[in-house]
């Protein structure tokens, strides 16, 4: 997915707060690839980071988790971890992309600068011919002013 179709897809109320919750811990943790286990006490322990969650948090998103994926901005998988192996496996694995990353700081633009970024990236070809003939017609100027005879 490329930079104008992560900031144009129509996502709902939930997947964008899922997205803005994962993108945060992403962040925070200074990985996109995140995996957690279930900790005793019906918590959540990211792997590789010292954040624990309640189970519910991420229950309540999972839905959401898989919508973002299957519009590509994640890729997210659930592995089954046998009840007895609890805190041994990991539970779930969530991978943000790129596009994740851009619509996150899309999201936090106001809108003259929304605006802005979904203009020059659905014009952004447009706009190098413009400037290349531009710069060629500047160049032909002075290239006269160059030839023309003092008077």
């Amino acid at each position: 997915m490329d930079k104008l179709e992560a900031i144009t897809t129509q996502l709902g109320r939930q997947e964008s707060e899922t997205l803005e919750f994962f993108v945060n811990i992403a962040r925070s943790c200074g990985s996109q690839h995140l995996a957690w286990i279930l900790a005793p006490g019906g918590k959540v322990r990211l792997v590789d980071c010292d954040k624990t969650f309640n189970y519910n948090e991420f229950e309540d998103r999972r839905g959401s988790m898989e919508a973002l994926a299957t519009l590509g901005f994640a890729s997210y998988r659930r592995v089954a971890a046998p009840l007895n192996l609890v805190g041994t496996d990991y539970l779930e694995h969530l991978t943000l992309l790129s596009a994740a990353f851009d619509r996150s700081a899309y999201n936090q633009k106001n809108k003259l600068q929304r605006w802005r970024a979904r203009t020059y990236l659905q014009y952004k070809e447009f706009m190098v011919v413009v400037a290349f003939f531009l710069s060629l017609a500047l160049a032909a100027i002075e290239i006269i002013k160059f030839l023309k005879p003092a008077p």
